[in-house]
């Protein structure tokens, strides 16, 4: 029996990513042509949410308090400077979300 399976491999100067090999549209499909707002929306989002969170974190009875190593010096509320970076992957996650349910991507 024959297996029909067929690999599209990309050129060189291509974007070597899934979503270009199978043709589908993915969160970072309007920055082709040129289109930041979808990106930078949900990055920005994320940051004012994420500023809030700690915010009420750092003001209430039951918090938690973050120990990282060798980042536990510059602080904004309890979290490091360095921990808010994780809020911009967060914003592009629930961006990722709020595609998939539109039925966009």
């Amino acid at each position: 029996m024959k297996n029909n399976v067929s690999i599209v491999i990309p050129a060189k100067d291509e974007e070597d990513t899934i979503g270009k090999v199978l043709n589908e549209d993915h969160i970072f499909s309007d920055l082709r042509t040129g289109d930041r707002s979808n990106v930078l929306s949900w990055a920005i989002a994320a940051m004012i949410c994420g500023f809030f969170w700690e915010m009420w974190n750092h003001y209430s009875f039951a918090k938690w308090r973050y120990s990282i190593p060798f980042v536990h010096r510059f602080h904004v509320f309890e979290m490091p400077i360095l921990g808010y970076a994780g809020y911009l992957s967060f914003g592009l996650e629930c961006g990722a979300v709020i595609e998939l349910v539109k039925g966009r991507v």
